[in-house]
């Protein structure tokens, strides 16, 4: 009986989850959100990091995977300033380049965890770590 309630719930999409994709190339949303869609039941997408702001505060979404280098706004810079307004934001910092100082940078700024593209696999773990931590049907405040 625990063995199969273990597997239903990796195997299970999490209802309502909601996950927030930024990054400046629609290849590499399209690319993500293939990637995960089998666990997500909605996605949003933004081109640079002043659209998250904006998109961040209407959709409030359960996972935001924020691209580091973008026009306008670094994905730094947009994450330092969501979690300003909404500290309970759950964001990754999903980028090509990587460093120990980009991976500190990121922590600075108030990013929960750092992935490179280059291996995307823990993505799939930190989509079901956050359909975990809230359920798939948390509300947010107000």
């Amino acid at each position: 009986e625990i063995e199969r309630l273990l597997l239903r719930n990796q195997c299970v999409q999490a209802e309502n989850m909601k996950v927030m994709i930024v990054d400046d190339s629609a290849e590499v949303r399209r690319m993500i959100t293939s990637f995960i869609g089998d666990l997500v039941s909605e996605f949003v997408e933004c081109g640079d990091g002043c659209e998250a702001l904006a998109a961040y505060a209407e959709h409030r979404p359960d996972l935001v995977l924020m691209d580091y280098e973008m026009t306008l706004m670094n994905g730094f810079q947009a994450t330092r300033a969501i979690k300003k307004d909404f500290p309970e934001a759950y964001i990754v910092i999903v980028s090509q380049w990587d460093s120990e100082a980009l991976r500190e940078a990121a922590k600075d700024a108030g990013a929960d965890a750092y992935i490179n593209k280059k291996s995307l696999l823990p993505l799939r773990e930190f989509v079901r770590f956050s359909a975990r931590l809230y359920d798939g049907s948390h509300e947010k405040e107000e």
